[in-house]
């Protein structure tokens, strides 16, 4: 009889680390942020000052280049869109948080996740070699690669 007590407990404990494997993306990142979980609220401002360092750093050779390349971000392309966009939500009251500051719910904070979303797009998946760091070729490789995307995909 106890064996069976001991096949449910492993099996309730196989399913639980299934379940839990479930909830995270490819990359160890959650596929959606609770922002009720302490945290994935920190992984949320993780990224979002990652990023934001990125943004500010000016010793790269793309600082003066309309597009840079994804490897400078400091996380997937994908994480820190779903990162700001979570943001974004609450900041504009889609979703709400015990654990954020309703005092970040601005027309400002709002307009600047809108425009680092815009900006996250001109982070281009090519290799740093392979995109111009001078700025009208830059711009010109960049805008062709784009359109050839939105062609393919």
């Amino acid at each position: 009889m106890v064996w069976i007590y001991a096949l449910v407990v492993v099996l309730l404990v196989a399913w639980l680390v299934a379940w839990r494997a479930r909830l995270q993306s490819p990359g160890g990142f959650p596929r959606w942020y609770n922002l009720e979980r302490p945290r994935h609220v920190a992984l949320l401002d993780e990224i979002r000052e990652g990023y934001a360092t990125v943004l500010g750093d000016e010793s790269h050779a793309f600082v003066d280049c309309t597009f840079k390349p994804a490897a400078l971000l400091p996380y997937p392309k994908e994480e820190i869109r779903k990162a700001l966009a979570t943001l974004l939500d609450f900041v504009e009251g889609r979703r709400d948080s015990t654990l954020l500051d309703n005092q970040i719910r601005t027309q400002e904070i709002s307009q600047v996740l809108r425009g680092s979303l815009m900006q996250l797009e001109t982070f281009l998946e090519v290799s740093p070699a392979e995109l111009p760091s001078e700025p009208e070729a830059n711009e010109e490789f960049g805008l062709r690669w784009l359109r050839q995307s939105e062609e393919e995909g």
